[in-house]
C-alpha cells in the first residue's frame, strides 16, 4: 500500500481501497477494506491524515492454548481519537490544526484529498 501511495503527490492525503482491512498511516493515507464502515471510524482515521495518534492502548498477551489475552484502555471515551464507535471530534482536535505552539492561532494551509481505487480482483477469464 506504501508504494501505492507514494505514486499520489506527497502534499496531500490519500484514501484509496483494495486493503483487507480499513487502516491509516499516520499523514499520508487511509486504505479502505471491504467491511462496512461508520462515520466516526473514518473520521478516526482521517484524524491520523491530520497527525493525531490513537490515544486508546492495546496490549496482548499470549496465553498459549488459552489464546490470546487482549487488554484496550480508553482514557476518554468522548474523544474520537480513543473510542471511534463512539467518540466525537473535540475542541482540542481543532485547537491543533489551527495553531502552532509559541505562534498566534492561524489557520491551516490546504489539505488535498487524492482518491483512487485498486482493483480488489480480475475479471479476465481465458
Amino acid at each position: 500500500m506504501a508504494a501505492h501511495a507514494a505514486r499520489f503527490p506527497s502534499d496531500g492525503g490519500v484514501l484509496t481501497t483494495a486493503s483487507n482491512v480499513t487502516y491509516a498511516m499516520a499523514g499520508r493515507y487511509i486504505a479502505l477494506g471491504p467491511a462496512g464502515i461508520t462515520r466516526t471510524t473514518l473520521a478516526h482515521e482521517f484524524g491520523h491524515i491530520l497527525g493525531f495518534s490513537d490515544a486508546y492502548m492495546r496490549g496482548f498477551r499470549d496465553l498459549g492454548e488459552d489464546g490470546y489475552e487482549i487488554l484496550e484502555l480508553v482514557p476518554n471515551p468522548d474523544d474520537i481519537m480513543a473510542a471511534p464507535g463512539i467518540g466525537r471530534v473535540q475542541q482540542r482536535h481543532f485547537e491543533a490544526l489551527i495553531s502552532v505552539p509559541g505562534e498566534p492561532a492561524c489557520h491551516p494551509p490546504p489539505f488535498i484529498i487524492y482518491i483512487r481505487s485498486l482493483p480488489i480482483c480480475s475479471s479476465k477469464r481465458e
